[in-house]
């Protein structure tokens, strides 16, 4: 997956902070304050499954998980 951020940059070529969502938006700011406008990509690479309750290497797990993973007693939650 990819998201696209917009930045704009002055004269000297320094981005500033805030990331637009638009570039419509970047765009019509950038005119108005005679800047550029650059674009960032952030590419997110699949994600790697490293813990699971049962210490399966599946997730979500099969219907027969809940059942063998106790649940929680209010007084195990408060310290009681």
């Amino acid at each position: 997956m990819t998201i696209d951020r917009w930045v704009l940059v002055d004269i000297d070529g320094i981005e500033e902070e805030h990331e637009y969502e638009l570039y419509d938006e970047a765009e019509a700011e950038a005119s108005r304050r005679h800047m550029a406008v650059v674009e960032r990509h952030y590419t997110f690479d699949d994600s790697e499954l490293v813990w699971t309750p049962d210490g399966g290497s599946r997730w979500p797990p099969g219907k027969g998980l809940a059942r063998r993973i106790p649940k929680t007693r209010k007084g195990d939650r408060d310290g009681g």
